[in-house]
């Protein structure tokens, strides 16, 4: 009977884990938080956020830089 109640419980769990992820990990509007209209998310190793920091950088395109 334990076992089946584990089951029934991990089963419904697996079944509405989105909903419980949200509770964990809600989903912000950065946008609404800072003034750019671009959301850079970044790594200060990762070539791809150094490029195109410099691109934006270059033609004054306002951005958030969101460091993980």
């Amino acid at each position: 009977m334990k076992n089946v109640l584990i089951l029934a419980v991990a089963l419904l769990i697996f079944q509405k884990w989105d909903k419980i992820e949200q509770y964990f990990n809600p989903l912000l509007d950065y946008a609404s938080l800072r003034p750019g209209k671009v959301i850079l998310y970044a790594t200060e190793w990762c070539g791809y956020y150094q490029k195109s920091r410099e691109l934006l950088r270059e033609y004054n395109i306002p951005f958030y830089k969101y460091d993980f």
